[in-house]
């Protein structure tokens, strides 16, 4: 049987690609580089979501969830200029996050996403209309990242959550607040895209 979320959020994020490429290849339109890391957190998202249909690697890939974001989302903006080592530098990184599993770092790092974040969302809203646009997006991907982290914490604490009947409201709540950063990203899509 088909699971409808799982089928729902992998056309979301396929559609959104296809959507840049069309952008780029049609258009002759890119996606403004000052903003590289929406696309950089939709491509995680798609990578994880093809990475657990083919069910290889299950640990592996709560871990590269959960580590890339915190290592490519910043780098992905303090590197204004896209070169191919810079790449390869961030998967090192997260190659070696996941070799050495270190639920500290995973934690500092992530807070050290919600600061970057949540700086970014505030000067934003200093900057002109161009960028206060923009401030959506940045906002659902923060709360979905925020979410992300406090299920990453919760399956550490090692709950009993089995016969509670939070467990059906948290996974609601989980997949209404990921669906909607995606049909976010759809919806401002246009407004990251330059001539």
């Amino acid at each position: 049987m088909i699971d409808w979320y799982d089928f729902t959020e992998l056309l979301l994020l396929l559609s959104y690609f296809g959507r840049l490429i069309y952008c780029k290849m049609k258009l002759t339109l890119s996606v403004d580089t000052r903003f590289i890391e929406v696309p950089a957190f939709f491509l995680i998202l798609l990578l994880n979501n093809i990475w657990s249909k083919l069910n290889i690697g299950h640990e592996y890939l709560y871990n590269f969830f959960h580590w890339s974001f915190a290592i490519v989302l910043p780098l992905s903006v303090i590197w204004k200029r896209a070169v191919i080592e810079k790449y390869i530098i961030a998967m090192l990184l997260v190659a070696l996050n996941l070799y050495f599993m270190n639920l500290y770092f995973i934690i500092i790092s992530n807070l050290l996403l919600f600061i970057f974040m949540a700086h970014r969302i505030v000067s934003f809203t200093l900057k002109p209309r161009y960028f206060r646009e923009k401030i959506p997006v940045y906002v659902s991907i923060l709360v979905f990242l925020m979410f992300t982290q406090l299920i990453f914490l919760i399956s550490h604490i090692k709950l009993e959550w089995k016969n509670s009947q939070l467990v059906g409201y948290f996974l609601f709540v989980t997949q209404f607040i990921y669906l909607t950063t995606f049909i976010i990203g759809h919806v401002y899509l246009r407004r990251f895209i330059v001539d």
